[in-house]
């Protein structure tokens, strides 16, 4: 391999991991979900846009950097907890069918209300991070946002996994996702618990939204359901219930995306990304960590 060839290689490879890491963060909130209670919460990917939105009114206002990052914070956090409230909570005993036809409701009333706030043409995002890239030898580039993405992942990444195994709240959740009935039984506020998932879940989504919006510096109302779709197949590949296994699919998502658009053709990316998909699953069916659903 020339040093061409070699710098064109390691320039795709940024690439893919860079948009892997907000896939993996989106991924986790559906993974946490499932992991406690068996539900496919479809609306997680409209909480991912409805944040990018936030943090653009936030910065059209002058709000400043910080300001707009925590105030996409609340808002997403707010949304997704009082969606489980009022919209997931009453069917927890229902047929996995009515939550999930729910949840898909909840999405488009998302989506119609952000059509309605911010119309439903594409909108720029403000640059508010400098991207300018960085060239190095044999023409590789650096572009900080992406090293940022890629940082704020692994830091949110270590976070989770010091928060899931070490800290009372944390070991609260994994005994709410191995057995709601007896974590309520042992004095666990289930309800609680499910509200902190939600909660944390629409946090990460809020942190991948304003991130994506900065790299691609457009804002749409259908950004939510491709969202969606990127990273469910990221938290199925990387094993369903899984933490660790929702940050590799999304890894491995991002980086098969990349690939596929540069060595063969960006029509055939989706294509080559559920082929990949449907391989894995055949070899490994509980996917890449063995995730059962039922382990964060």
């Amino acid at each position: 391999m020339d040093n061409t060839s070699l710098s064109h290689f390691v320039q795709v490879t940024i690439n893919g991991l860079s948009m892997g890491c907000v896939y993996a963060l989106v991924a986790v909130g559906y993974g946490m979900v499932y992991g406690i209670l068996n539900m496919i919460n479809f609306a997680h990917g409209e909480i991912y846009m409805f944040g990018a939105y936030i943090a653009y009114s936030a910065l059209v206002c002058k709000m400043g950097l910080f300001s707009s990052i925590l105030l996409s914070l609340f808002f997403c956090g707010v949304l997704g907890v009082t969606v489980e409230r009022l919209a997931y909570k009453p069917l927890r005993e229902a047929s996995r069918i009515a939550p999930a036809l729910t949840a898909m409701a909840v999405a488009l009333l998302i989506r119609s209300a952000v059509m309605i706030i911010w119309g439903s043409s594409p909108i720029m995002f403000p640059q508010v991070i400098n991207n300018k890239p960085i060239i190095l030898n044999n023409n590789i580039r650096f572009y900080p946002l992406q090293f940022s993405i890629i940082f704020v992942t692994i830091v949110i990444w270590v976070f989770s996994l010091w928060l899931f195994k070490y800290t009372k709240i944390g070991k609260a959740i994994r005994a709410v996702s191995q057995d709601r009935n007896t974590a309520w039984l042992m004095g666990i506020d289930a309800d609680k618990i499910v509200s902190i998932v939600y909660l944390y879940g629409s946090i990460l989504a809020a942190i991948a939204g304003f991130l994506i919006a900065n790299y691609y510096i457009l804002l749409f109302p259908l950004m939510g359901f491709l969202g969606t779709i990127r990273a469910w197949t990221a938290a199925v590949l990387g094993g369903i219930g899984k933490l660790s296994g929702a940050v590799i699919g999304g890894l491995l998502i991002g980086l098969v995306e990349s690939f596929a658009m540069t060595y063969i053709s960006t029509a055939y990316k989706d294509v080559i990304i559920f082929i990949v998909l449907i391989i894995i699953l055949l070899v490994m069916p509980r996917g890449l960590l063995k995730g059962r659903g039922q382990k964060v």
